[in-house]
């Protein structure tokens, strides 16, 4: 993937703005500021793209975390890492276990009372379930909620259904209609895009704005699908890859012209991502920034590597996790998260701004590597079109001026 000269110029010029060199983490540190608690590994959908195999992350039956350990684990983390200010709760589906939700914000109240700074505190929903205690703790720990929905009724339902192998979209929008009334509105949305909404013809832009539109969502974030091809199936991926980077191009662009909020927004995340100064080129931040705590109460560098549970195990509980004790093949593996180490992104001009997801690919494909055909089209898409887009932004007054 290549961008313009004039594309090059640009990126260049935003790039030295950051006034910073961007050298590969060399050590290990382990400084938290996101936990994610799988309060619920069980689920009542069955998606079939799903990394987690209906929440179930590989097991044979369902698993809950108690309302004991989520208090204890929330708790204790605050208390040993106070650099910690994000609690996402997660699944499965993490409205199934509302118990351990309670304890879970009561935890971080009670910790905050003792002198922890704020923490926010988010979670991720298929939004089918609504009674008024969900209503009641989400407004009281102001939960930020992020719903995920595919898209229009065909493509979500095609996905995302009940296990008597019913669609869940009429009962998300029902469930929404019923958290509004009592006050209660999404942060954001999120959808995984799909060869199948590429060959229905439905392109990526068209999932956004229909998300916004329909739902008034005030944030979107779309990915492309991981795992949806196979080895004899390269021409297709290509063919998939291609057309999601020339969607998403033109979205961006669309995104940096717009007035509309939630395209400004997602504009000026992607502008952060190419403009801010950084400390490293991992990838992401997982086992060192971000780590998230099992149903059983086992710590692990991404809820993305519970299906390879004795490969990437950090630590027993929250108490027995430190630097020292991590293991080592686990760091080593951590530190090798970048694009500046990976191979195939040597010739890439994006590969120190690169944020891919190196847990997602090996869940799929055992690779651990944020390299992926479509995710990497989406990426590079993504900064073409806020390339082009601020391109024909200074264009546009640069002739205003002239005019004047």
């Amino acid at each position: 993937m290549k961008l313009t000269k004039n594309q090059i110029d640009l990126f260049n010029a935003l790039r030295r703005e950051c006034k910073k060199s961007y050298p590969s983490k060399k050590s290990y540190t382990l400084q938290p500021n996101e936990l994610v608690l799988n309060i619920s590994e069980g689920c009542n959908l069955t998606c079939p793209y799903c990394f987690a195999g209906q929440g179930k992350y590989g097991a044979s039956t369902e698993s809950w975390m108690t309302p004991e350990l989520a208090y204890n684990t929330v708790f204790d983390t605050l208390k040993k890492y106070p650099s910690l200010n994000i609690l996402k709760l997660f699944g499965g589906e993490p409205f199934m276990n509302l118990r351990a939700m309670r304890s879970a914000c009561k935890a971080s109240k009670d910790a905050q009372c003792s002198g922890v700074s704020h923490l926010s505190i988010g979670t991720v929903t298929n939004m089918t379930i609504y009674t008024p205690l969900h209503a009641q703790l989400i407004k009281e720990y102001h939960l930020k909620l992020t719903v995920s929905v595919d898209g229009p009724r065909q493509i979500h339902d095609h996905f995302r259904r009940f296990q008597n192998g019913k669609g869940s979209f009429d009962r998300i929008r029902r469930c929404l209609d019923l958290y509004a009334a009592k006050g209660v509105v999404p942060t954001a949305f999120e959808s995984v895009y799909t060869p199948y909404d590429y060959y229905h013809g439905l392109s990526f832009g068209d999932v956004v704005n229909y998300l916004i539109k329909e739902f008034g969502a005030q944030w979107v974030h779309v990915v492309p699908a991981l795992g949806s091809f196979h080895g004899n199936e390269r021409e297709q991926e290509l063919e998939f890859a291609n057309s999601v980077r020339e969607s998403v191009r033109d979205f961006y662009t669309d995104c940096v012209l717009s007035d509309q909020p939630a395209k400004q927004a997602m504009a000026r995340e992607m502008l952060g991502v190419i403009c801010n100064p950084l400390t490293s080129t991992l990838w992401c931040g997982l086992g060192q920034r971000n780590i998230t705590v099992a149903a059983d109460g086992t710590v692990y560098p991404c809820y993305m590597f519970l299906n390879k549970r004795h490969q990437w195990k950090m630590a027993d509980s929250i108490n027995n996790l430190s630097e020292a004790t991590v293991p080592k093949d686990i760091k080593e593996s951590l530190l090798q998260a970048s694009a500046v180490n990976d191979s195939r992104c040597q010739t890439c001009i994006l590969r120190e701004v690169c944020r891919g997801c190196p847990a997602g690919v090996y869940s799929e494909k055992n690779d651990f590597t944020g390299y992926d055909p479509a995710n990497c089209a989406f990426r590079f898409g993504a900064v073409e079109g806020i390339l082009n887009g601020w391109s024909t932004k200074l264009s546009r007054q640069k002739l205003q001026t002239v005019a004047a």
